[in-house]
């Protein structure tokens, strides 16, 4: 339960504003790796300092206010509690968001029991209509909810919402699928008998997504349980609906998971699943977290593709043992040795403009020593968010995004609510309709060491770049650790597109679990859902004008390693002033350069000056276009 003090402060604040918004309520794979864009620089005011700083010292403060709008509410918390659900949605053909969510009967007395299904639906994230989508004696969980335009249409109320997700008759027994037409015509309520052979462990409520070719997607997990709630097996079971004009056929396929046995017999598996496509449906993806059985250790993403609409999968390899980037920021910052797998407990992805798959995953370190009986140990450090870039060929770059201040809350900590609803940072991914840009959304606190160290003040944080370019394009930015709510963003949503409008890019969220809902200690709340409107970035690119090629070449420096100096090799389509700037591995500044002006080609000395043994970043900046690469002083 929530400490006294906790709970006062939340009753304090709650009385605050109960007349403010809160009252409304597998093909082998050829693994390739590029080099540039690999970190996200970090501007610290000492730039001398060579102790690699900590993720506590890194600047959390606030630049912009947002604004809670109420949406509606649930009879309890279980609505909103898996990430992985996609329960916000914006469709930007119709500028119309969604938001799927089950019940509270107080609120609507319409409803039949606390798992009727709601979408409630906004052309402005001002005014929100409700729409159907469970209304019967049928008991919905963990939905999730989306927009389907049908080819032609131009009439937001004639577009159509889709939910789905697992139903409850006190076992897991049915998924469902429904559809229903905006203003409410056409509702359309599937229930699917799940595989009596694995029941209560096929449910589906993953990485929902409707695309242009008139497909609808949805996926989740089917396994076979030892009794004690360990997978014997496992398969992702990913489903496909075809638009028919008025409702959607819904097929199946399961997709077999090689994964790594523990000695009881049970899989090695994260519980942590997603799925992501192309706007026109041409190729998606779908991933879990587990050990695969041709990986030593550590828990990783196991991705699969598709190009002919998920009725057939071929594994991508993702071999992340060592990986460059990720051992500079686990291994390096907290001064380790040895062999480094990482330990991945979040990730979530979209599809970008080339069909490539940006994955964002939370991360820390698995430090083998050899010493328990399955023959290694785990050292956790500080987690930090990586961006992996994929695509049938497997791995082609890893981009270092941020650090992770404050720890997951346990379900069965002070601050879980009723000592059953915990979370981590809730990472989730955005993009630009068109996929010029990705973005990483998640929750941190700025003062975590309050709370024993866990993220029990959330506020939003959000990264992203262009898909050219490195996270120095949207810079991690905490929108709101000014506002009136900080620190009580819990349960956020992350729409899978984000809108563009009056030169600003708007990544959809919502937020559930109002501080004085959060103040009663329990799950069992009735829980108010609200838009989070501000998380916004500047957006100054033609989206529709987005030249994806570079024209800005940057070789790799030549001798790497070397002593004394290196050269680099740098070519333009433009005519443009050259500065380069070199920074150590937490993103310190070390030395810049005025390299002169380049036309066509130009070859550049850098010094290794007075710099200490170790790893560097030379970033080159050319016409506003600017390649990182990194070099070794030995």
């Amino acid at each position: 339960m929530i400490s006294a003090m906790k709970k006062l402060l939340l009753f304090g604040l709650a009385l605050g504003l109960s007349f403010g918004a809160m009252a409304d309520g597998t093909k082998d794979a050829k693994k390739t790796t590029k080099t540039e864009n690999t970190r996200n620089k970090i501007e610290i005011i000492n730039p001398t300092q060579t102790t690699p700083v900590t993720a506590a010292e890194f600047n959390l403060k606030g630049t912009q206010s947002v604004e809670r709008v109420y949406i509606g509410k649930s009879a309890n918390a279980y609505s909103v509690l898996l990430e992985e659900q996609r329960g916000l949605d914006y469709n930007d053909e119709l500028g119309t968001y969604a938001f799927t969510f089950r019940t509270d009967p107080a609120t609507y007395p319409a409803a039949n029991n606390s798992g009727n299904i709601i979408s409630a639906t906004s052309q402005d994230g001002d005014n929100w209509t409700d729409t159907w989508l469970v209304n019967t004696d049928d008991a919905g969980r963990y939905p999730s909810g989306v927009v389907f335009n049908p080819d032609g249409n131009t009439d937001p109320t004639q577009a159509l919402v889709i939910g789905a997700g697992p139903v409850s008759t006190g076992t897991w027994t049915h998924n469902f699928f429904s559809s229903s037409k905006i203003n409410g015509e056409d509702l359309d309520l599937q229930l699917l008998e799940v595989d009596p052979a694995y029941s209560g462990s096929q449910l589906i409520r993953q990485g929902m997504q409707a695309t242009t070719d008139g497909y609808a997607h949805i996926m989740g997990s089917k396994y076979q349980d030892n009794g004690s709630g360990y997978s014997t097996e496992m398969n992702l079971n990913t489903w496909y609906g075809e638009y028919n004009g008025s409702t959607f056929d819904w097929e199946a396929v399961d997709v077999p998971v090689d994964l790594k046995m523990r000695t009881d017999g049970t899989t090695f598996n994260f519980w942590t699943f997603g799925s992501a496509w192309a706007n026109d449906g041409s190729v998606g993806y779908m991933w879990m977290i587990g050990v695969t059985a041709d990986i030593e250790n550590g828990y990783q993403p196991v991705v699969f593709m598709t190009t002919d609409k998920g009725e057939s999968w071929d594994e991508i390899e993702v071999e992340l043992e060592d990986n460059e980037v990720m051992s500079e920021y686990i291994w390096a910052t907290n001064g380790l040795e040895g062999p480094m797998w990482p330990q991945c407990t979040e990730l979530d992805g979209v599809v970008d403009a080339n069909g490539e798959l940006q994955l964002f995953v939370k991360a820390t370190g698995t430090f083998s020593t050899h010493i328990d009986s399955l023959g290694y140990s785990y050292t956790n450090n500080l987690n930090y968010i990586y961006n992996i870039e994929l695509n049938e060929d497997g791995i082609q770059d890893v981009i270092y995004v941020d650090s992770i201040v404050a720890d997951d809350v346990p379900t069965d900590g002070e601050y879980a609510l009723g000592g059953a609803a915990g979370w981590g940072s809730r990472l989730r991914a955005s993009r630009t309709a068109d996929g010029s840009a990705v973005f990483a959304v998640w929750t941190d606190s700025e003062d975590p060491e309050s709370t024993g160290g866990e993220n029990a003040n959330p506020n939003i944080k959000a990264a992203g770049r262009m898909i050219n370019g490195d996270f120095n394009d949207f810079p991690t930015t905490n929108f709101t650790a000014d506002d009136l709510y900080a620190g009580f963003y819990y349960f956020i949503n992350v729409g899978q597109i984000a809108k563009i409008a009056n030169n600003e890019i708007h990544i959809p969220v919502t937020t559930s679990v109002s501080p004085a809902e959060f103040g009663t200690g329990d799950e069992l709340t009735p829980t108010t859902h609200s838009f989070v409107k501000g998380v916004k970035f500047p957006w100054t690119v033609g989206v529709n004008n987005l030249d994806l090629a570079s024209s800005v070449s940057v070789s790799q420096n030549n001798p790497n390693p070397f002593t004394g100096s290196t050269t680099i090799e740098l070519t333009s389509n433009t005519v443009a002033p050259v500065m380069i700037e070199v920074s150590n591995l937490m993103g310190q500044t070390v030395y810049t350069m005025n390299a002169g002006t380049i036309n066509n080609s130009m070859k550049v000395e850098l010094p290794a000056r007075d710099l200490q043994s170790g790893v560097y970043f030379y970033t080159v900046t050319i016409g506003g276009e600017s390649v990182s690469k990194k070099m070794i002083v030995e």
